[in-house]
């Protein structure tokens, strides 16, 4: 029996030491090299590698890693075998990455660094006072365990937030909205948003000319959820008229972000290539986890549930 990994950025010598930590004599196989498919049980991808009729070729397949936190795109593959399920990561490591990750833009608009920085090149000297942290409102969408974590640390930092899902939440500190009906008004009063949501039929194009429209005006937007949240041209409309004071993106409809995209150079947006979420090496431990569970026949963790997307 062996574990596949179909990886263009994992370390294979990470996973091997990792896996034969865990469960000493694995047989971890990495692609292209994968030896005789018919003895993988359980195979790790990333979104935009899994060959077509890949899973075709591993008729003993018992479960699927999928290396990311949102799985909804790759759920949509017509050629996913069915019945076998799909693990997604919750790495406390990815959580403390984007909640790093979204820290550092927020207080980075919020403490003017890019305009001090211009200010440098320009020999300037002159001071700009923030607000207090605790007159700055902060809408998280997405209250899963990455959202969760965000807004908790926020409200250490003093600032005010609110928080929208799909169904209600009750966390400290954190004002609760749920459901479509209650997001403009979760919204409204905001001075950033943070975009953590997974990608759903519910959720798709959700960041469109009526949400930013619903938006405080001046209002930056922060999107390390998933790119096809975001109508992108709706965004930039959003950007040029002033609606939003700007942006950072961490990922996008299409993935590596074209050359031609105006995102690349609106002066108000920051790029970043889908980096918000780190490494993947503490969730390697529920990977071999699930790979004894699975080859015990006992119940699976972190599995998916395809009518949700996450």
């Amino acid at each position: 029996m062996a574990l596949a990994l179909v990886s263009k950025f994992e370390n294979p010598d990470l996973w091997r030491r990792t896996m034969a930590a865990e469960i000493p004599g694995v047989d971890v196989r990495v692609w292209p090299n994968l030896g005789d498919t018919a003895e993988i049980r359980m195979a790790a991808f990333e979104s935009n590698l899994a060959p077509p009729g890949i899973f075709a070729t591993m008729p003993n397949l018992g479960c699927i890693v999928f290396l990311g936190h949102g799985a909804n795109d790759f759920l949509q593959r017509p050629d996913l075998p069915t019945g076998v399920p799909v693990m997604r990561l919750k790495d406390p490591g990815i959580i403390s990455f984007m909640t790093e990750y979204v820290l550092l833009y927020i207080l980075s608009h919020h403490l003017f660094q890019a305009t001090y920085r211009r200010y440098q090149a320009e020999r300037r000297w002159q001071e700009h006072i923030p607000p207090f942290p605790g007159d700055v409102r902060i809408a998280v969408l997405g209250l899963g365990s990455i959202g969760q974590r965000v807004a908790e640390v926020l409200v250490t930092f003093g600032y005010k937030v609110n928080g929208w899902s799909r169904g209600p939440h009750q966390l400290p500190g954190i004002a609760g909205y749920h459901g479509r009906d209650q997001l403009a008004g979760c919204l409204a009063p905001c001075d950033y948003v943070v975009c953590i949501l997974p990608e759903t039929t519910e959720t798709r194009d959700i960041i469109d000319a009526e949400t930013l429209a619903s938006m405080k005006r001046g209002a930056y937007f922060i999107n390390v959820g998933r790119g096809k949240l975001v109508v992108e041209e709706d965004l930039l409309a959003a950007l040029d008229s002033g609606q939003l004071s700007g942006a950072t993106l961490d990922v996008f409809r299409t993935e590596p972000l074209p050359a031609d995209s105006r995102l690349w150079t609106h002066p108000n947006v920051a790029v970043t290539p889908h980096v918000a979420g780190g490494a993947l090496h503490g969730s390697l431990a529920y990977i071999a986890e699930n790979y004894r569970r699975l080859l015990d026949g006992r119940p699976l963790i972190n599995i998916v549930d395809p009518s949700r997307g996450y």
